[in-house]
């Protein structure tokens, strides 16, 4: 992690090595560029454009906003303004490729069964508590 002067820190959004754009850049790719495309090959240029933009903007606002630079790729080739650069623009494709494709299908087939059976048991509770609000107590029946 950098700060505008070139010293090494972590920045103060999060005291991990692991940033909200992380979590922020793979719900992208699941819900918006994998219903994109259904092909390989166009889902990674996809992915490589679109991380790349997130990376970028994410990069400036942080310089911007908060003085803080949380990476720099001014010393790799090809790189743009040491915010996003081209090597990592495609590890992150490959890498959307493999969460889209390796890790997301087998994931989300477990919880959409356990969250079918648990929607269907809350279901049932909840009906049956919107029916006791409904009723009104006794006493007041008369």
């Amino acid at each position: 992690m950098f700060h505008k002067t070139g010293h090494s820190r972590k920045p103060w959004i999060s005291s991990w090595t692991y940033l909200p754009i992380y979590g922020f850049g793979a719900v992208l790719v699941i819900f918006v560029f994998a219903r994109l495309s259904n092909n390989p090959l166009i889902l990674f240029f996809i992915a490589v454009i679109g991380t790349s933009i997130l990376e970028y903007a994410t990069g400036y606002l942080s310089e911007t906003l908060f003085s803080i630079r949380l990476w720099d790729y001014s010393s790799t080739r090809f790189n743009l303004k040491g915010r996003v650069c081209l090597l990592n623009s495609t590890l992150f494709g490959l890498l959307s490729l493999f969460v889209t494709y390796g890790v997301h299908p087998p994931i989300s087939q477990r919880f959409l069964i356990n969250s079918l059976q648990l929607s269907w048991s809350m279901g049932g509770q909840k009906s049956s508590s919107y029916c006791l609000v409904l009723i009104p107590p006794a006493r007041y029946c008369e």
